[in-house]
């Protein structure tokens, strides 16, 4: 159908069409001016020339209808006797198995039976006069009108001497289906008449639809699995990546085949030596491409990548590899921190103290190991295949719970041997491996404390009941918590009327003093006092008053105070008297000892020195002067050796240079006689340049001495730590070696010489302290600390 005449020539039409139009409006023209149309202008309006263009139209289509019509029956008649092919031709025409039919501007003017099928006519004159666009729907997929397409493409034969496209028809049904139109244009004497052929191409359209549609899905499924899509052509070495790849990759977005080269450069450098050999293997032995990799992304990051591919080969060659990749970062992050959970699980499991169980559902041991087995005897895996209600008979009420599928928190004592351990238990069911999980803190330490409170606390009840002091414990408001019977016969106040009052309620005319209340407040800050020699009101005599605060366990808060009243009036009589006579008697033991025992080593000493010594030294002049002959040489560096050693066992026993230069220097030169070879020696002094007594120097040069010593003969120690320090009152010293320890009662020796207990008994006559701490291969330490005595002693 034309549009309207203004629309129409503002288009742009190939010239032929157009100058047909241009004189189909000219006869519109002069049609109007011959009819006399009443109130004519100069320019008809633009609609009621469309009418008059169209029915010119329709006339000169009847009349090529009509005289194609004639021609046809003429040529029909005239060579059916002529040329008897002709009629095949037209038979050809009406029977092909293709819908052909006839055009003139785009109108139908002749048709076959198979155009009539196809569009669900039954008779030709239905057709024909009809536009080709009243068999299509309003609009083409595209969105165009039908009418306009139609015309469109009638223009385009004409003008490119054939033209083939697709067109969406619709039977007169209503039933849409697509179709493949051919338009050859033929010349007539008068019009140009369009040759068409109509074929249906539904089914090809519907494939094709199903097709894109599941490439489509495909995709949809890749982009939602994340995955890119890589072919990569051998011969070529490019690579075609859809934008998932490039964009895994760190490529920018893009199309075309990329240079395998540049898709390389973003593989780590460490990966790819092994994505070469991976591709070589597989070009070999057709085998699947797995692999994989890492990406080094703009920002630093690197991003995992797995890809899977296959190759495809060519006339017998490897040609294409076409695979797939996709991100594994998340994956691998997860794999690495189940990894690392799992070593966690391992050191947790065999360095601390904890046993994880698994039973399967009847209670038989699937796996059970952990550090926290070894103090029964247990190996990891010991039990395995074993019942935990034979083993363990006191867990199974636990356990058939557990086994149940209720998760447990339980404390077990577990006796296994004559072992005991007491576990902190943590336990689930697994439904989905059916299969119950233990997780068991060992927890004996705790639990013997536990019991060791529990002790201390019956035991100081009983103190408390039966202590010889007065002891009263208050609370942070001053209310009595504790009175015992002391505290009773001190104050005159029954227990039961004094507990839970205030202290101040209890004995207002004792307490309430602003002293009193001082002394409380500071120590509920914390600050224990004590007041000594104090003298209570209610008794004569003398006592030591003690306020101590009460912490929490943590020892961070003061929850309490205790009082503690002491009578020391007869223990300050007692003391007076005793102190001074013990004193002097233990320093004149220690005296008499000390000096006996110098005396003899002393005597040891010179008689080694003036005797041994010299008969040794005598000896070797002899032998040197004696005869014509040379001494042995070896005999001789014996006698050497044999000096030398008197020499040193006479300095050990007497060692002069205590007294000439002090104990400082005597430690240092003691030092410098052991062999580093031997044992490496590390001496701290500290202080030692102030005075003190010689008796004191030489007790502490003696013990130093001996744990020299038995750290060489005994402990087949490495190195030796000394330290020596004078502090206000007294000298400590530390002796520490990393030899291999003393049995578990090293007191018991037969030593009768200066050994451990001759070094406790010493420190004790000089009223020092001694500790040692030693463990069976894992060295000795002995501490000693000596009061110093005052000048007037």
């Amino acid at each position: 159908m034309l549009q309207p005449a203004d629309l129409i020539m503002s288009r742009s039409f190939p010239s032929p069409i157009a100058s047909e139009i241009s004189a189909l409006r000219q006869q519109a023209l002069q049609h109007l001016t011959a009819t006399d149309v009443p109130h004519l202008t100069a320019e008809p309006p633009a609609e009621l020339l469309y009418q008059t263009m169209l029915a010119l139209q329709q006339q000169e289509l009847h009349r090529a209808q009509k005289q194609i019509k004639a021609l046809q029956q003429a040529a029909a008649h005239t060579t059916a006797a002529a040329d008897p092919t002709a009629d095949k031709f037209h038979r050809l025409f009406e029977y092909s198995s293709d819908a052909v039919f006839l055009l003139v501007d785009n109108h139908f003017v002749d048709c076959n039976a198979a155009l009539l099928a196809l569009v669900g006519e039954t008779d030709k004159q239905q057709l024909l006069g009809r536009h080709v666009a009243e068999f299509a729907p309003q609009k083409q997929p595209d969105g165009h009108s039908s009418r306009e397409r139609a015309d469109d493409y009638c223009r385009l034969a004409a003008a490119q001497g054939r033209y083939r496209y697709e067109w969406l028809g619709q039977r007169s049904t209503g039933e849409e289906f697509w179709g493949e139109i051919l338009l050859t244009p033929v010349q007539m004497d008068t019009h140009t008449l369009l040759h068409a052929v109509w074929r249906d191409i539904t089914p090809l359209k519907m494939a094709e639809q199903r097709r894109r549609e599941s490439e489509e899905d495909k995709q949809r499924a890749l982009d939602a699995a994340g995955v890119g899509t890589v072919m990569y052509t051998l011969g070529s070495k490019e690579v075609v990546l859809d934008e998932r790849a490039r964009t895994l990759l760190g490529l920018p977005p893009g199309s075309g085949p990329l240079p395998h080269t540049e898709v390389v450069r973003q593989v780590h450098p460490e990966d790819l030596d092994q994505a070469g050999e991976v591709l070589t293997k597989s070009q070999q032995t057709s085998q699947s491409v797995v692999l994989e990799f890492r990406v080094m992304c703009a920002d630093n990051a690197v991003r995992y990548v797995r890809f899977r591919g296959e190759i495809e080969k060519r006339e017998g060659q490897p040609d294409r590899l076409l695979g797939v990749m996709r991100d594994i970062s998340a994956h691998r992050q997860a794999q690495q921190e189940l990894s690392y959970k799992n070593r966690l699980l391992e050191h947790i499991v065999h360095d601390m103290p904890v046993v994880l169980t698994k039973l399967d559902h009847t209670g038989v041991f699937l796996e059970l190991i952990g550090l926290g087995l070894r103090p029964l005897g247990i190996q990891d895996n010991e039990l395995q295949g074993a019942s935990i209600f034979d083993g363990f008979p006191d867990e199974a009420e636990h356990m058939r719970r557990l086994l149940a599928g209720h998760s447990i928190s339980t404390i077990s004592h577990v006796v296994w041997e004559g072992k005991e351990v007491y576990y902190q238990n943590f336990g689930y069911f697994d439904k989905a491996k059916q299969e119950a999980v233990i997780f068991s803190l060992d927890i004996t330490e705790s639990e013997q404390r536990k019991k060791k409170l529990h002790a201390e606390k019956a035991f100081s009840k009983q103190v408390i009941d039966h202590s010889l002091d007065c002891l009263v414990s208050l609370d942070l408001n001053l209310c009595v918590t504790a009175w015992n019977q002391n505290a009773v016969q001190y104050t005159s106040v029954p227990e039961e009327q004094a507990l839970g009052r205030s202290f101040f309620e209890v004995l207002p005319h004792l307490l309430e003093t602003p002293e009193i209340r001082n002394v409380l407040e500071q120590v509920l800050k914390g600050k224990p006092i004590t007041l000594f020699n104090h003298t209570l009101r209610l008794r004569p005599g003398s006592y030591d008053i003690y306020y101590v605060p009460l912490k929490n366990t943590d020892r961070s808060e003061v929850t309490g105070i205790l009082i503690t009243i002491r009578d020391i009036t007869e223990r300050n009589r007692m003391l007076a008297d005793a102190v001074q006579l013990q004193r002097q008697h233990q320093q004149t033991i220690v005296r008499a000892v000390f000096a006996a025992q110098e005396a003899e080593r002393k005597r040891i000493a010179e008689a080694l020195h003036n005797g041994v010594g010299q008969l040794l030294y005598v000896t070797k002049l002899n032998l040197e002067n004696g005869g014509p002959c040379p001494p042995d040489p070896a005999v001789l560096q014996v006698l050497n050796e044999a000096i030398q050693a008197t020499r040193n066992v006479s300095h050990q026993l007497t060692p002069g240079i205590l007294e000439d230069f002090g104990l400082e220097v005597a430690l240092q030169e003691l030092v410098k006689h052991i062999p580093q070879s031997k044992l490496k020696v590390y001496l701290h002094l500290t202080g030692l340049d102030q005075p003190r007594p010689l008796l004191l120097e030489l007790s502490v040069y003696r013990i130093v001495q001996e744990l020299l010593s038995n750290a060489i003969k005994h402990a087949n120690a490495h190195q030796v730590h000394i330290q020596v320090e004078h502090e206000d009152d007294q000298i400590v010293l530390s002796v520490q070696d990393d030899g291999q320890g003393m049995p578990e009662s090293p007191l018991v020796v037969s030593d009768p010489g200066m050994g451990i207990i001759s070094i406790r008994n010493r420190a004790e006559l000089l009223g020092g302290r001694f500790s040692l701490d030693s463990h069976p291969d894992r060295g000795t330490t002995v501490r000693v600390a000596l009061p110093i005595p005052a000048k007037s002693e």
